[in-house]
């Protein structure tokens, strides 16, 4: 398959040419209504974080997966755990496991309370390309932009939405003659927590498109295994 053509970023200027609202031709789209929007993975730069730190950030993950496997191993993931070392739980003999290895770590804000989001941030490996996005039914490849982190919304932000926002179908592919890697961090809900649309965007013009749903980060993995999509599934 090939690699996918690049996504052309759209500038501030582009989205907010009059300075307080972008453009209709971002926001409008006939099939959804006047609110929906269809955002690709947004690069941030000026974010606060050195040139000089990103790089340390990369080294260090760069040799941790260039140690021995033997010595990897003593971090590997306890059963039951989504700490550690190692690829996709197996739940079952038949799945299809991710092509990569990776270090999995869990942390917390000081006020959970306060936590509610569900969004990804990534730093790309600067030298390879590999992330790419489903628009119109074409995939594209997300440019790789040095020391920026490229932000996803996630599926919980579209449900908390309702719609309103999407979380982009993507997909990483492999390089033949070089090896990728990358730093991500997940943010999400308790998920012992229930989340669904929130009240102020459901009224008559609007009706909610989604159900209430909690720990969805399994029921996602789950559906993903069984070749289904996660959205569709907990859709009114």
């Amino acid at each position: 398959m090939a690699a996918g053509d690049s996504l052309p970023a759209k500038t501030a200027q582009q989205m907010a040419i009059d300075g307080d609202h972008p453009p209709s031709k971002y926001i409008i789209n006939p099939k959804f209504g006047p609110l929906e929007t269809t955002p690709p993975f947004a690069p941030a730069v000026n974010h606060g974080l050195s040139d000089s730190y990103l790089d340390k950030v990369r080294q260090v993950i760069k040799r941790f997966f260039e140690l021995p496997f033997e010595e990897k191993r003593k971090y590997s993931r306890e059963t039951g755990s989504v700490e550690g070392y190692g690829s996709d739980t197996t739940i079952s003999e038949n799945q299809v496991q991710d092509w990569c290895d990776r270090l999995s770590l869990r942390m917390f804000p000081e006020d959970q309370r306060k936590f509610r989001s569900g969004i990804t941030l990534l730093l790309q490996d600067p030298g390879v390309e590999g992330l790419q996005v489903l628009n119109d039914g074409k995939w594209y490849m997300v440019p790789v932009i040095r020391d920026a982190l490229f932000i996803n919304l996630g599926d919980q932000m579209q449900i908390m939405s309702n719609g309103i926002l999407k979380s982009p179908f993507h997909r990483v592919v492999t390089n033949k003659g070089k090896g990728r890697i990358s730093v991500a961090m997940f943010t999400e809900p308790d998920p012992n927590k229930e989340i669904g649309p929130v009240d102020a965007l459901v009224d008559e013009k609007r009706a909610r498109v989604y159900k209430t749903v909690k720990n969805y980060g399994i029921f996602n993995y789950e559906c993903f295994q069984k070749g289904i999509i996660a959205l569709d599934a907990v859709k009114l």
